[in-house]
């Protein structure tokens, strides 16, 4: 007898981070800046055709309005990470990541937001079907008018980057 060919395939894992916030509401920008810094990370590890991505595909998308557009652009994703501020018990500039069944609707999640970054998980579950949908929760020290964020959160953008790349690629190494 000869012996089989493996016919095995490898799941090929299609996920999105997406940054929420409000660039001109100091720390609630932090979503949109830490995905602009994880872009630029996925960009250049795609030009020297690094194996990091090994069996995924990787796409970002940053937005300042959290609506229903924004959820229809998941479709086809295995996996949503949305990138948001939120009053969670952590440490000014540190941050959690939650699935979002295992949140409750509360006030700390919506900031300034009239459709939170919950809302939208829960819209990207329900009406497209994606099982797997994470928010990168990240403690603001400010929310007013302002168009940078606070020095402490800024000085912790190298940090929380690098924490963005272990949450997103966790599943696939």
């Amino acid at each position: 007898l000869m012996g089989k060919k493996s016919t095995k395939q490898v799941k090929f894992m299609k996920i999105v981070v997406i940054g929420v916030g409000n660039s001109l509401f100091s720390d609630d920008g932090v979503g949109l800046k830490l995905v602009g810094l994880f872009d630029g990370f996925v960009n250049q590890k795609q030009i020297n055709q690094d194996s990091f991505f090994n069996g995924c595909e990787v796409k970002t998308i940053v937005s300042e309005a959290i609506d229903p557009f924004i959820a229809s652009k998941c479709k086809g994703f295995d996996r949503v990470i949305i990138v948001d501020a939120a009053l969670i018990d952590k440490s000014l500039g540190h941050c959690a990541v939650f699935n979002s069944q295992d949140l409750e609707d509360n006030v700390f999640l919506r900031n300034t937001h009239n459709f939170s970054a919950l809302d939208l998980a829960r819209m990207v579950e329900k009406q497209l079907m994606v099982k797997n949908v994470e928010l990168f929760c990240i403690r603001p020290k400010k929310l007013e008018f302002g168009e940078s964020l606070s020095n402490e959160l800024e000085s912790r953008m190298p940090k929380l980057l690098e924490e963005l790349i272990l949450c997103v690629f966790k599943q696939n190494k």
